[in-house]
This record gives C-alpha cells, sequence and structure tokens, in this order.
C-alpha cells in the first residue's frame, strides 16, 4: 500500500520519500517543490523536494505508523 503526503502544490508516496532519501545531490538548482523556499538536493519523477522535507516527510511516515524498515535511518 502507498501512503501519499500532500503538499499544496505536490504529493510523494512513501517509495518515493525513501528514493528521495537515498538518491545523489543534484546541482540543477530547482526550487523545492513542497516548501517552495529552499533548493531541492533531490529530484524524483516529478517532485523536487528539498532534505529538509525529506526529513518531515520520514517524520510524517513514521508518525502514521509505516514500518520503520520502509524508511531510511539517518
Amino acid at each position: 500500500m502507498r501512503h501519499l503526503i500532500e503538499a499544496p502544490s505536490t504529493r510523494i508516496c512513501d517509495r518515493c520519500v525513501v528514493r528521495a532519501a537515498d538518491a545523489s545531490d543534484t546541482d540543477e538548482g530547482v526550487i523545492c517543490t513542497f516548501c517552495r523556499s529552499a533548493l531541492a538536493s533531490y529530484i524524483v519523477g516529478d517532485a523536487a523536494i528539498c532534505p529538509e522535507c525529506v526529513r518531515l516527510c520520514e517524520h510524517i511516515l513514521l508518525e502514521a505508523g509505516l514500518p520503520a524498515a520502509r524508511i531510511h535511518k539517518r
């Protein structure tokens, strides 16, 4: 089952949160599509996400009771 996290202008599923946490940094200078205030470090599909938003999404998924094994640990 996928769990979606929605921001005002985009959404990301739990699987893509894990992919973003594991992704290589990008230097494309794209603005985060979640907070729209920081440069995105990760681009997954149509979502560009900054490290702070990745951490926030991980926290939301953990709070929702998603098994911890599916979440990237720092």
